[in-house]
């Protein structure tokens, strides 16, 4: 989502997410299993292990580690902490009451949806972990 500012925006992302899992009963019955049977811990090693882990490794990032979406052979997975070890508690307090709902025109948008035709972005994701880890390589070998 670019602009989680916009009303119409986020309200479409929600739409589109709602068709996928409700929408496809393969995403929605894995969807289901995977929350049945993984207590998450707000690490990315809950997911995709392969890739990443909840342990701290080595610390040593020397070499390319990650091709397309798996590890290199004998490659250390990323250090994916699980959230209480990556953010203190915070404390919260309650929001303003504020009816935000002036009208209802923001209703328009609920007329209708539809399963997008593409919505896999592991490739995408992968894509993005191999360009940090490249700019990580980069700084650690300039200094």
């Amino acid at each position: 989502m670019d602009k989680f500012g916009s009303l119409e925006e986020r309200i479409e992302t929600g739409k589109k997410l709602y068709a996928i899992l409700f929408g496809l009963k393969e995403v929605f019955n894995g969807t289901t299993n995977f929350a049945k049977q993984i207590i998450h811990s707000g690490s990315r090693a809950d997911y995709w292990p392969c890739i990443f882990s909840k342990t701290v490794g080595k610390g040593t990032y020397q070499k390319e580690r990650i091709i397309g979406t798996h590890l290199k052979k004998g490659a250390e997975p990323i250090y994916s902490p699980e959230l209480e070890k990556a953010w203190k508690d915070q404390v919260f307090f309650a929001p303003k009451r504020v009816d935000w709902c002036k009208d209802l025109s923001a209703l328009d948008y609920f007329t209708s949806y539809k399963i997008p035709s593409s919505f896999d972005i592991t490739t995408e994701y992968a894509n993005s972990l191999n360009k940090i880890e490249a700019a990580v390589l980069l700084k650690e070998n300039l200094k």
